[in-house]
C-alpha cells in the first residue's frame, strides 16, 4: 500500500493492510503516522479522516490536500489526536483544518512542538466537552486559528508557549507550495463567557 489516507475512518481500517507509514498497537488500540521511522518524506492526507480511535502523529510532514480535514469523534475507545514534532501543512491549496466535532463529546486534540499551517480554520471546538492543548506550537498562515464555537460550561482549552501568524517561515521540512498570508485570529462565540 501507498502511504496516503483518502477519505477514511480509523476504526474501519484493517491493521494488517494499513498504508506505509502508519503503525497499529493491539494493546493500547492506537494508530500512529511516523515518517522518520521508515524513512518516507511525507504523509498525504486527502478527503476526512474520522479520528475515532486514538491516533499519533509523530516527525512526520503531512501534507493535507484540498479542504481535507480531519474530525476527531469519541468512539470504544475514545477518538484522540496527538501531533508531536510535525508539520500540517498544504500542497496546493488550503486545507479545512481540525474539527473537535458536535455532537460528539470528550474528543482530545494534543499539539506538541508542531506546526499546523495553510488551513481555512486550523482548530475548530465546536462542543462543550472537547479538549485541547498547544504547547510549544505554531498555527501559521491559517484563515482561522482557532475558533471556539459553542460550549455551556467552561471550555477546557490551553495554549501556552505557541503562537498564531502569518509568516512564511522554513523548519527545513519538505514545505508546501501554499504561501498565502492571513491574519492570525481567534474566534469565540460563547454562550458563556471564555475560561481558559
Amino acid at each position: 500500500n501507498s502511504g496516503v489516507f483518502d477519505d477514511v475512518t480509523l476504526s474501519a481500517l484493517n491493521p494488517l493492510t494499513l498504508p506505509v507509514g502508519v503503525t497499529y498497537d493491539a494493546i493500547s488500540h492506537t494508530y500512529k503516522i511516523d515518517c522518520h521511522a521508515i524513512g518516507i518524506p511525507y504523509f498525504p492526507i486527502n478527503g476526512v479522516l474520522t479520528v475515532d480511535m486514538p491516533l499519533i502523529i509523530n516527525n512526520s510532514d503531512i501534507q493535507m490536500g484540498t479542504n481535507a480535514k480531519i474530525v476527531i469523534k469519541t468512539g470504544s475507545p475514545q477518538g484522540s489526536l496527538q501531533i508531536e514534532k510535525s508539520q500540517l501543512h498544504a500542497c496546493d491549496a488550503m486545507w479545512d483544518g481540525i474539527y473537535l466535532n458536535n455532537p460528539q463529546l470528550n474528543a482530545t486534540l494534543i499539539v506538541n512542538n508542531s506546526v499546523i499551517e495553510d488551513a481555512e480554520n486550523a482548530i475548530v471546538a465546536n462542543t462543550t466537552s472537547s479538549y485541547y492543548t498547544i504547547t510549544g506550537s505554531l498555527l501559521n498562515k491559517n484563515w482561522k486559528g482557532i475558533i471556539i464555537d459553542y460550549w455551556t460550561t467552561n471550555f477546557n482549552g490551553t495554549m501556552k508557549g505557541s503562537q498564531i501568524s502569518c509568516d512564511v517561515i522554513n523548519l527545513n521540512l519538505q514545505p508546501g507550495s501554499f504561501a498565502g498570508g492571513y491574519p492570525p485570529s481567534v474566534v469565540f462565540s460563547p454562550l458563556y463567557p471564555l475560561n481558559f
